[in-house]
Order: structure tokens, then C-alpha cells, then sequence
């Protein structure tokens, strides 16, 4: 049997709007966390595996990446729905076991999103947050 690596997934949104899984390469990620809900999951992939991703939509309006790597490195990043994912930019933020964060500006918000990656002992925690506040005009 080949061995796995687990995630321990746990997400909260608080970005006004409900958070819809885009991209997953997992079978178990929560595929909708409404809004103000936080959805905790766990991810098993083949150890063989690198990395791991999530992308879910906020609203019409965004799409948030979490991105982690098995040895401990994560990066969150939001792009505008009509604009495509710049991957490379996202692998290009990865951050050893501390948080990544990001914020952007959308219509008359500002949304944070920020993540967070640790080791356990069956193979690492992931925690994740979308929050969005009005920006004063």
C-alpha cells in the first residue's frame, strides 16, 4: 500500500458571500462553507504527491487560492474572478510554517485572506481565513 500524507483542513469565511470549490485535487474538500460558517475537513493524498491546492470562488466576485506544499510551506492569494490564476505567482509566495497573507480590492470591499501550515502527527494542520470590511469611501 503506498503511503499518504494528511491535511487537516479547517476554513472560515467571513467574506460576505459564500465561498464555492472551483479546483480541488482532492475528492473531500468542503465544496460550499456559507458565509460566516467555518468548514473543517481532512485531505489524504499519495505521499508522492508535492502539493495541494484549493481554489474556491467568492461570490461572483473572487477567487481565493490555498496553496501548501508536504514540507510545510503555504501561500494564499486572491485574483479577480475575470482575471486568470497566475500560478507561478502563487508558488512564488510560499511561506515556511508561518502565515501567508493577501489583500485585495473589489467593488467596495477589501478582502484579507490569510493561511497557516503546521506539522502534526499524522501529517500537517492547515488554517485558513476570508474576512471582507467596506472600504470608506
Amino acid at each position: 500500500m503506498a503511503s499518504t500524507a494528511t491535511t487537516e483542513c479547517t476554513i472560515t469565511n467571513d467574506a460576505g458571500q459564500n465561498l464555492v470549490l472551483a479546483l480541488s485535487n482532492y475528492e473531500t474538500a468542503a465544496e460550499t462553507i456559507q458565509n460566516t460558517e467555518t468548514a473543517t475537513f481532512t485531505l489524504t493524498m499519495p505521499a508522492i504527491y508535492l502539493n495541494g491546492a484549493l481554489v474556491y470562488e467568492v461570490g461572483h466576485s473572487l477567487r481565493w487560492i490555498i496553496f501548501w506544499t508536504t514540507d510545510n510551506q503555504v501561500s494564499t492569494k486572491m485574483f479577480k474572478i475575470n482575471d486568470p490564476i497566475d500560478w507561478k505567482q502563487v508558488a512564488n509566495n510560499l511561506k515556511y510554517g508561518h502565515k501567508s497573507e493577501d489583500r485585495i480590492i473589489y467593488a467596495d470591499s477589501e478582502y484579507t485572506a490569510w493561511a497557516s501550515i503546521e506539522p502534526n502527527s499524522k501529517g500537517q494542520v492547515l488554517t485558513a481565513n476570508i474576512y471582507a470590511s467596506s472600504v470608506p469611501k
